[in-house]
């Protein structure tokens, strides 16, 4: 059976839209981190037939991911591959050069260090003028932005002491810090944030 996340079903469309805002050229390469289940990489896969989709997370995940894939049989989604943030370098990538890097709710559920690591792969895997989608709750100076996102964080760190909701303050510093440059921001449903930033 292939693994479902709810919140999954839930914020395709929206994040969906964003996408299909920026991903218009006729030939597109995208990397997605942290694919978790493998859903949203064969629903945007689907939508953006002019992308080839890369699938990566650890290797626990790669059979779930392998199973959507298989069921929706998209020629443009391409077989799962593991990549640990936390032990990379160029080696170790898929390829290099991608058009586009996405990720979707994994930033909270991993330490700052890892969340560190999740930016400077997606940098090294982006061409010049590439851009970087990253989707999630994200707090403002400090604060939780609603009272469901902070019942998530108190949950995420009950499982896991140093994981938790970042600041957007800390996600643009560090993404300075890889040469990313914030070049949109999106208020999606659900008090969720989708920023687009661009490799210089």
């Amino acid at each position: 059976m292939r693994p479902t996340a709810e919140s999954c079903l839930r914020n395709q469309t929206p994040i969906l839209k964003v996408l299909l805002t920026h991903m218009n050229q006729q030939s597109l390469r995208v990397l997605e981190l942290g694919s978790g289940t493998g859903q949203h990489s064969v629903f945007m896969a689907r939508s953006l037939p002019n992308s080839i989709w890369q699938p990566t997370d650890l290797a626990e995940c790669m059979a779930g991911i392998e199973l959507w894939r298989e069921a929706e049989g998209l020629e443009n989604v391409l077989p799962p591959r593991v990549l640990n943030v936390d032990d990379c370098d160029h080696s170790v990538l898929p390829g290099s050069g991608f058009d586009a890097v996405f990720m979707a709710n994994t930033l909270h559920f991993v330490c700052s260090d890892t969340a560190n690591n999740f930016i400077r792969v997606a940098a090294m895997a982006l061409r010049e003028g590439g851009e970087l989608f990253i989707y999630g709750p994200f707090n403002s100076a400090g604060s939780f932005t609603s009272e469901g996102n902070k019942r998530l964080h108190a949950w995420l760190q009950q499982r896991d002491p140093m994981s938790g909701i970042k600041d957007r303050e800390w996600l643009f510093s560090q993404a300075a810090l890889h040469g990313l440059a914030l070049h949109r921001e999106y208020n999606l449903p659900a008090n969720n944030l989708m920023f687009v930033f661009q490799r210089h």
